[in-house]
């Protein structure tokens, strides 16, 4: 099954630290099955492992895998759009993240944290 295939063995045995290939294992059989948000959050907490330790580069790439996996979402909503400018700003996108940005200003947050996020992306993106 997909613990055979070839693509997740593969994952194993990179070169990332052990417990991100862990979360990027998980990542691979959700984008199996079409659960692309939550692939994009796991490989979000690949990244996380790689910036505990220093690996400038490989949190790079992770944040721009985690950032086409939440492309494959389609239409997003207002919090997935949230992590979506952060990611984008993260890997150097940011006219892109200042375009949606904007798009989601007129929107309203559902919650405090969701504020505080859009209030700190506002002061990193639009001084």
């Amino acid at each position: 099954a997909d613990l055979d295939f070839k693509p997740y063995q593969d994952i194993l045995l990179s070169h990332y630290p052990e417990k991100a290939t862990h979360f990027l294992a998980f990542a691979f059989l959700l984008e199996r099955k079409n659960l692309f948000e939550p692939a994009a959050q796991e490989i979000l907490k690949a990244a996380w492992i790689c910036d505990d330790l220093s690996l400038k580069e490989f949190s790079l790439t992770l944040r721009v895998l985690a950032l086409e996996k939440l492309s494959l979402e389609g239409s997003l909503n207002y919090r997935q759009s949230l992590l979506m400018i952060d990611l984008l700003r993260r890997v150097g996108r940011t006219p892109e993240a200042k375009a949606l940005l904007k798009d989601c200003l007129p929107l309203s947050p559902t919650s405090e944290i969701e504020k505080d996020i859009i209030n700190r992306q506002k002061a990193l993106l639009l001084p």
